[in-house]
């Protein structure tokens, strides 16, 4: 039997990571086998050898207003040549193709689990293409059918403005997080034709209330399965 997935997405500052950890524990004292990973960490694959490399084609294609451009600006000699489309669409590519590596090989060396649970999914490999290198994947939106479809996944949405004062300020230009946020509920609405997704409006809500929507939207499948 293979494994249940779920996921959590949502802007910057929703709290996808502190609702993930809550619910594999909350799970695990059900008696269920669980184990949840960081879409961005690698689990196998940390070309050591490459990470030079992969670094500085970041850095050089990295959009204006992100923290990666601006370290470049402080450290590197930059020209126009270097900071091509080109450059950009590479280093969208490598995103893109091994973020989805990153997606399967997770769940196929975890197949003895009952419920993988992800903090951010392949969808955020997408988004995070686009803000950070300004590379717009809206005609090919489905790469994300590449990736295995979710048990379910949670969208915690979150006003931009609340979420900007809880995030780390000086990572990436406040107009660039507000559109990041506009990018986010664009790719949710098209992705609730195919996969099964709960958008809980987290604004104005404490912890326990959305980990409890959380939690009884999973108390009838996922759990009594």
């Amino acid at each position: 039997m293979s494994p249940k997935i779920i996921a959590f997405t949502g802007l910057d500052g929703c709290g996808k990571t502190t609702h993930v950890k809550a619910l594999r524990d909350y799970l695990k004292m059900r008696g269920l086998k669980v184990i949840s990973f960081h879409q961005f960490e690698s689990i196998i694959f940390r070309f050591q050898k490459m990470n030079p490399f992969i670094k500085k084609l970041h850095l050089y294609a990295a959009r204006p207003g992100t923290v990666e451009f601006q370290y470049s600006l402080n450290n590197y000699s930059l020209n126009n040549k270097e900071k091509s489309t080109f450059l950009r669409f590479v280093a969208a590519m490598y995103i893109i193709i091994f973020g989805l590596l990153r997606t399967w090989l997770k769940i196929l060396f975890n197949l003895k689990y009952d419920i993988i649970i992800f903090d951010r999914y392949y969808i955020d490999e997408l988004i995070r293409a686009k803000w950070k290198f300004k590379i717009n994947f809206k005609s090919f939106r489905w790469i994300c059918h590449l990736a295995p479809r979710p048990y379910k996944l949670f969208f915690l949405r979150i006003s931009p403005e609340v979420a900007w004062q809880r995030t780390e300020q000086g990572e990436v230009a406040k107009n660039l997080f507000f559109q990041k946020g506009k990018d986010y509920i664009e790719w949710i609405n098209w992705l609730k034709i195919y996969w099964n997704i709960l958008d809980i409006d987290i604004d104005g809500k404490t912890f326990q209330q959305i980990q409890q929507s959380i939690r009884n939207n999973l108390l009838f499948t996922c759990i009594s399965n």
